[in-house]
């Protein structure tokens, strides 16, 4: 008797056995999935294309670096040097231009770099230069010679030594006047170490009588 109690209580054991191993069995393993970057590079500058990158949850710090760097790896026209439709072009889109300036007795050359695709229509760069403290003497505008230069640069000479002056940049196409560069002060005297007070002011119309050019008398 206590045999067969036995056997049935081990067959009750191995039937449990079985079908727990059996549910165990049907349950599917959990699956981690990895998040997938699926950013593709945009923006109008690498920094914004990283930034834009950043924003996405599912990106990491490397893939947005390797997303953003692989047209400069690749020796390809990046998304923000392909040209923009003429058509479409608007009054206040443009690269930014940061102007330089280097100094000597009663001349100053202002130069500056372009991107070597434009991001833009562009006829021209449109210079004006005035004395800082004393704008009322007149404004001096001209134009760079070449439109299309990745240096650019222009000597102006004949100023007065003793005067402080301001000088920027603004490119022009059939549209009007873009964005105005920064504005630089300097005295037109040795190498000197130039500033800049980082006013960018709106857009000026250049073509109204403040802006002419005139002299004192």
């Amino acid at each position: 008797m206590n045999n067969v109690l036995s056997l049935v209580i081990i067959l009750v054991l191995v039937s449990l056995i079985v079908l727990i191993l059996r549910k165990s069995g049907d349950k599917s393993p959990e699956s981690f999935k990895a998040k997938v970057c699926d950013f593709e590079a945009t923006g109008v500058s690498k920094i914004d294309c990283l930034n834009k990158c950043y924003a996405n949850t599912n990106c990491l710090y490397y893939q947005c670096e390797k997303e953003c760097g692989k047209c400069e790896v690749n020796n390809e026209i990046c998304p923000w040097e392909k040209p923009k439709d003429n058509n479409n072009v608007k009054i206040n889109e443009s690269e930014p231009i940061e102007i330089k300036v280097d100094t000597s007795e009663g001349s100053v050359k202002i130069s500056f770099e372009t991107n070597r695709i434009k991001l833009y229509e562009v006829d021209g760069y449109l210079y004006q230069l005035y004395k800082t403290n004393r704008k009322s003497d007149g404004i001096i505008m001209g134009v760079f010679a070449n439109k299309n230069c990745i240096t650019c640069e222009k000597v102006l000479t004949g100023l007065d030594p003793t005067e402080t002056y301001t000088v920027s940049v603004k490119p022009f196409n059939r549209n009007g006047i873009l964005e105005e560069s920064n504005k630089v002060n300097f005295v037109p005297i040795g190498k000197l170490s130039t500033y800049d007070f980082n006013i960018n002011t709106p857009v000026e119309d250049l073509f109204e009588n403040e802006y002419k050019f005139c002299d004192s008398n």
